[in-house]
């Protein structure tokens, strides 16, 4: 029987895997036929010598794959629809639904699941099936199961933050193998790949220049240091707002930046993400002197912002005015509540899955990067 070899990153991978590669080729050409009922598993064991828990995994990711359907009380069937061979440099197509697959690089927060939930909505209401692969400790380790993505029947992936050089590379990679991809935010502005971006330079712009009407003075900036594109672009509508508002010169004196980047691997697997906020605040406000206007790049840095205020006599919303970004619910919660800029963050992850599926319909990568509006809500802490 003619065979199908597995791409070469995966070679060597686990039997069901090298397993369900060489049955998909044997389906693209013909060795089983559309409709036809594959053998028995006992003659299968014979046909490929692997053993039975082998023959039943291979057999189960070509279902899920769309290559193959269980028949009650008949057996496995070639689907009729599974769709054919791939076309020259293009995506496989799948029978009844296209498979793709989310990456998610960080503990469960509520922005991540807001966003998982944008991409699972779409998924369901396009008829996609949809895989995760996560990044906890260990995130080298899983790099490596991304890269098994295209074993499993993977046309695209959704990727949020925070891939660096080594991961992107990986990515343009499977790209250049036919796996489409679509960030969720990306790292670095020069990245080819397809990306959905919330506002945030005018965002963070609109923040700065609220606070600066209200309160007429120079606003402090409370940030992440500048390694992601999304921490760049909002402090770069700081500055630019701050030097609409004559106050260039007091830009430097005002910035704190955390030790940290999110674009760390560490940082996106902090349970107290505040701290880094906390820290900063601190050295805020050892060194000025209220009545302060800060600008906090996040939620999380502005919630860490108020913890520092509590250990003083002074009062968020009386003698130090806070914005923060993204509206998280900790937002509501705080004392007084957080004027912020509020991003989709579930839109995000929608856009995110329609950007990628488009790509994997016209079979051609695409480097456009979608810009999601934000909007600023005033609450009492501005």
């Amino acid at each position: 029987m003619k065979s199908v070899q597995p791409p070469a990153s995966l070679r060597g991978n686990n039997k069901a895997t090298r397993l369900c590669e060489r049955i998909r080729g044997e389906v693209e050409n013909g060795t089983y036929k559309p409709g036809a009922l594959l053998p028995p598993e006992t003659s299968l064991e014979k046909v490929y010598d692997a053993s039975r828990l082998t023959i039943r995994r291979a057999l189960k990711f070509l279902e899920e794959m769309g290559y193959l359907e269980r028949i009650p009380h008949r057996g496995v069937m070639v689907a009729a629809d599974w769709g054919g061979a791939a076309a020259p440099g293009g995506p496989r197509q799948q029978g009844r639904a296209t498979v793709i697959g989310a990456v998610l690089p960080a503990k469960p927060d509520e922005g991540l699941i807001r966003i998982q939930e944008g991409i699972e909505a779409y998924a369901r209401e396009h008829g996609l099936i949809l895989r995760y692969f996560n990044l906890p400790e260990g995130a080298g380790h899983a790099w490596m199961d991304v890269e098994r993505a295209e074993a499993l029947g993977v046309q695209g992936l959704v990727v949020l933050p925070y891939p660096g050089e080594p991961e992107t590379g990986l990515l343009l990679k499977l790209r250049e193998r036919g796996i489409h991809i679509a960030c969720v935010e990306k790292r670095d502005p020069a990245s080819p790949l397809a990306s959905v971006e919330p506002d945030s330079e005018a965002g963070m712009y609109r923040a700065v220049q609220h606070l600066l009407q209200k309160h007429r003075r120079p606003v402090h900036y409370l940030g992440m240091k500048c390694e992601h594109k999304t921490d760049s672009d909002r402090y770069a509508g700081y500055v630019s707002a701050m030097r609409d508002a004559g106050f260039h010169k007091e830009v430097e004196a005002c910035t704190l930046f955390s030790e940290t980047g999110s674009a760390d691997p560490r940082y996106w697997l902090e349970e107290r993400k505040w701290f880094h906020g906390f820290e900063i605040a601190q050295k805020l406000l050892r060194k000025a002197k209220p009545p302060l206007s800060v600008a906090c790049v996040k939620d999380d840095v502005a919630w860490g912002l108020y913890l520092a205020v509590e250990k003083t006599k002074l009062k968020v919303g009386r003698d130090v005015f806070v914005t923060g970004f993204d509206d998280l619910t900790i937002a509501g919660f705080l004392d007084p509540p957080l004027s912020t800029v509020r991003q989709g963050m579930r839109e995000k992850g929608y856009e995110a899955a329609r950007l990628l599926q488009a790509q994997i319909a016209a079979r051609s990568p695409q480097s456009v990067t979608v810009r999601m509006p934000v909007e600023l809500v005033v609450r009492g802490s501005s």
